[in-house]
């Protein structure tokens, strides 16, 4: 039997390891039969946001307005979830307490659970859909951007992860695909003329000196790694986020070299992984 949780607020005493539960926001209350059925199966479509082996992300609107996006996963490991939250607890639990720092988020709508005992077959996110917006892929796929939309792209993602990293936390996955934008009609008080929001934040978490400080640079080598910036426009950038920073923990010089070596060890780490692969390969041949 389903534990059933319809309320405004999601707290981490919704979670239960021991059977199925499910959180719902109250005013979406009308989604429930659909998150009762289960999964969808193989699905095709222009409402189809995301599909892998294991995961799909679907747009839904139901008919009272609600414009959402469905994240299930399946087929998940007994070890270690059996025993621990899934990806959907920990992005649930994160949009509970990173909302406190002042990011802006989509906004959560339901998530959930299909338990036995200590056993794990499938779980559920719902978010509101961040309609109109667009990821950071735009500006690698596309050339019909201008400047400045990559720039101020940037600029205002290291502002926020540099807030983020104020609170204690690293992201994890902190990528353009993750975050989202969308032009304003009107550059709002502060001059910006991009709206941004966040998705995907299942990997953020806590840490603290030293640790926080590799992962600090990693954050922002994974995120440079997909833009050909010059050096002086990674420098730039990361500057911008040295002044959005209110905990100082590296100057200007020493962060360029940490995202540097991260950079050059990613390379390093993918070329391996290649070679291992190969290597695997031709063993089996």
């Amino acid at each position: 039997m389903r534990k059933e949780i319809i309320s405004h607020t999601f707290t981490i005493l919704d979670w239960t390891p021991m059977r199925s539960w499910c959180w719902i926001r109250k005013d979406a209350a009308e989604i429930r039969d659909v998150l009762r059925a289960g999964p969808p199966g193989a699905v095709s479509g222009p409402d189809v946001l995301w599909q892998t082996q294991k995961k799909t992300v679907l747009r839904m609107k139901t008919a009272s307005g609600f414009d959402l996006a469905c994240k299930w996963g399946v087929d998940v490991r007994w070890l270690p979830y059996g025993f621990s939250w899934t990806q959907a607890m920990k992005e649930a639990y994160n949009f509970k307490r990173l909302a406190h720092i002042g990011l802006p988020l989509v906004k959560l709508v339901a998530v959930g659970e299909e338990r036995g005992f200590f056993s794990i077959r499938n779980y559920f996110l719902v978010t509101e859909y961040a309609d109109g917006f667009q990821d950071g892929r735009y500006f690698f796929e596309s050339f019909s951007y201008e400047p400045w939309m990559r720039d101020e792209f940037t600029r205002r993602n290291f502002t926020l992860i540099a807030r983020l990293h104020d609170a204690g936390f690293f992201h994890g996955g902190f990528t353009p695909m993750n975050e989202l934008w969308r032009k304003l009609p009107e550059p709002d008080a502060e001059g910006n003329r991009l709206e941004i929001r966040w998705i995907d934040i299942a990997t953020c978490s806590r840490a603290w000196g030293q640790k926080l400080k590799r992962l600090i640079a990693e954050d922002l080598g994974n995120f440079l790694r997909f833009y050909s910036f010059t050096e002086a426009e990674r420098r730039e950038h990361l500057r911008n986020y040295l002044e959005a920073t209110k905990v100082k923990r590296f100057d200007l010089d020493s962060l360029c070299r940490a995202v540097e070596e991260e950079l050059v060890d990613r390379v390093r780490r993918k070329e391996e992984k290649v070679a291992r692969k190969a290597k695997k390969n031709k063993a089996k041949s």
